[in-house]
């Protein structure tokens, strides 16, 4: 393996601990903001305007902008992207939180009982493929034990196999789940026991 594939190895496991050192979904979402490339390059600029308050800086980048803004087609894109695809992929997200708020309890009371008294490992799909990830899976529900499985993806049905769409959970294998980012938070809160969960970045 090279060495960017090492380091994009050490962001996702970071990401993953990150996630799990908070109890809610709001200030994880809040915090992985904060370390996204856009939250990054905008503290970047305000640093720079804060070092280098001066005329010409704002001159000169007033008119970056005001030439950016001249071109017809970036204009199109920004508009269609703020007045039709942005309002619709907030409505859509929302939308997916609600179903996935007023079926938590629903999914914490069916999850109860397989994960009952069991040892419960956590494991992380990323989207980059892993081959390993779901024979690991099977192997570690086999010795008595329950794994979850935390996805990346907000509504796609991607998983360790081509399953049916959900908003909280799905059963891949037995007693292998595979779960919402965003309800794992409940899940963790209302069914886990903490004392027999395993982390497995």
């Amino acid at each position: 393996m090279d060495k960017a594939h090492h380091a994009r190895i050490r962001q996702e496991a970071m990401r993953h601990r990150r996630m799990i050192l908070h109890r809610r979904f709001a200030p994880y979402v809040w915090d992985a903001f904060t370390h996204t490339p856009f939250y990054l390059h905008w503290q970047h600029l305000l640093s720079l305007l804060r070092r280098f308050r001066t005329v010409a800086f704002l001159f000169r980048v007033l008119t970056v902008m005001l030439t950016i803004l001249q071109t017809g087609a970036l204009v199109i894109l920004t508009t269609a992207l703020f007045l039709v695809i942005l309002p619709i992929a907030v409505l859509c997200t929302v939308g997916i939180l609600i179903a996935a708020f007023f079926s938590a309890r629903r999914s914490n009371e069916a999850l109860r009982l397989p994960i009952a008294n069991r040892k419960v490992y956590v494991l992380f799909l990323t989207e980059n493929e892993n081959p390993f990830l779901a024979q690991n899976a099977k192997s570690l529900a086999a010795d008595d034990g329950c794994v979850i499985i935390v996805s990346p993806y907000w509504i796609s049905r991607k998983g360790l196999c081509k399953g049916r769409l959900y908003t909280t959970f799905r059963e891949e294998f037995p007693r292998v789940f595979l779960v919402r980012k965003y309800y794992f938070f409940s899940l963790r809160k209302k069914v886990l026991n903490s004392s027999k969960i395993a982390y497995l970045y």
